[in-house]
């Protein structure tokens, strides 16, 4: 029901980047579905940034972009919400938002950052008057609070202490005041307690992420190899190795199986892969058991696409 509330509002979408190409002034949309960045391409003007594009061709759009040579740039939240600098931009357009405020403020991010000229930057995004796209807003917004709420913790104590100092400062032979360097160390201590809070509510976010996945992996695993038409392999390095290349290439092609096409995995498996590469094959603290359940799990998994990885990667079905 996302994926169709994004669809629709393409022609809104239409309408925004048409009015900005009218004003000749370069705008960024966002989106957590591949539909609404899929209908710009081709688009004169534009390019596009998908979990498809390679860095190389990222490059490209980035440097292109940056020199006047694009219109604007279409780009999935997740595959170019790091790493990017479009500061030519001083507009982005979020037609549907992810379901992780940190990944939407980091896609704001691409325009507010060092090299931004504009004395502001705005970020515009399309709501539908539907129950679901008012739920996920609201759901955005808790999560939102209870982050700021962290990280207020952590800035009223470092506020105390400066209180604290101050009347220190205060009982001595006169009113003692904070020079120029003591008070933009106290800025800089204020600002990487901020970092910190933020950081460690990531990090928590993600352990806890990280074990409900993990507890799921034997189960994944006995599920696959029970409809699997062949036994295990051993599970070697070369077969490791093998099982990564193949869950990258599923996952480039994969548009999170909103149609039929037989690109990438089925619904279920692709949020499955996705978790274990998220969660398992790259966190150097999973369990070496629950990371060799993984690789069985996942080879079981792929076992079935021989159609889409016959050629690609032929050694998983020798």
């Amino acid at each position: 029901m996302r994926a169709q509330l994004a669809q629709d509002r393409i022609p809104a979408m239409l309408e925004v980047v048409e009015s900005y190409e009218d004003a000749e002034s370069p705008l960024l949309v966002f989106s957590y579905h591949r539909a609404p960045i899929e209908a710009l391409e081709g688009r004169e003007g534009w390019a596009t940034i998908t979990g498809s594009t390679n860095n190389a061709r990222r490059d490209e759009i980035v440097a292109a972009f940056q020199a006047g040579e694009l219109r604007g740039v279409g780009l999935t939240i997740r595959a170019a919400g790091v790493g990017l600098t479009l500061t030519r931009a001083s507009t982005s357009l979020f037609v549907d938002l992810d379901w992780v405020p940190t990944w939407n403020v980091q896609a704001e991010d691409r325009i507010h950052r060092i090299g931004q000229t504009a004395s502001s930057v705005q970020i515009v995004r399309m709501v539908s008057d539907h129950p679901l796209d008012l739920r996920v807003h609201e759901l955005l917004a808790g999560k939102i609070t209870m982050i700021t709420a962290a990280v207020e913790a952590v800035v009223d104590d470092e506020v105390a202490a400066a209180v604290a100092e101050r009347l220190a400062a205060q009982a001595g032979p006169g009113l003692v005041e904070a020079d120029a360097d003591e008070h933009a160390a106290k800025i800089a201590r204020r600002q990487a307690a901020l970092a910190a809070a933020a950081e460690r509510a990531e990090a928590a976010d993600r352990a806890r992420k990280a074990g409900e996945v993990q507890g799921k992996v034997a189960t994944w695993r006995a599920s696959y190899t029970a409809r699997a038409e062949r036994p295990e392999r051993e599970l070697t390095p070369e077969l490791r190795e093998t099982v990564r290349e193949a869950l990258a290439y599923m996952l480039s092609v994969c548009d999170g199986a909103e149609k039929r096409d037989a690109q990438g995995f089925g619904k279920v498996d692709a949020a499955i892969s996705r978790l274990l590469a998220d969660y398992v094959f790259d966190d150097a603290d999973a369990p070496a058991e629950v990371v060799d359940d993984a690789y069985r799990a996942a080879e079981r998994m792929l076992s079935r696409y021989h159609r889409q990885l016959g050629q690609h990667c032929p050694t998983l079905f020798a």
